[in-house]
């Protein structure tokens, strides 16, 4: 199993109507595979946290940070483009 969710933009309304924006790069492996989701986040400079799913058997890296986002994963993926339908998606 391989998920990635690249750059996902989230608004959401809180109380009083205000908004928030979050952004999210989420890669997410079967368990056996957390060695490589170590790797990958080491590779990105240690950024961005590793969680379980039980529920899933599965381990996802996420980085949530907008500074991460700027200064690391889009220079990244604007040197190294997508070849799949993410890289069309990719803005």
């Amino acid at each position: 199993m391989l998920k990635v969710v690249l750059i996902l933009l989230l608004l959401e309304e809180k109380e009083n109507s205000v908004w928030e924006i979050r952004a999210r790069f989420i890669i997410e492996l079967n368990q056996r595979d957390l060695s490589l989701l170590k790797k990958i986040q080491n590779f990105f400079g240690g950024i961005g946290r590793i969680y379980q799913n039980k529920a899933k058997n599965s381990f996802n890296y996420r980085v949530t940070k907008i500074t991460d986002f700027k200064t690391i994963l889009i220079p990244h993926f604007e040197k190294y483009k997508l070849l799949t339908q993410k890289g069309a998606d990719f803005i």
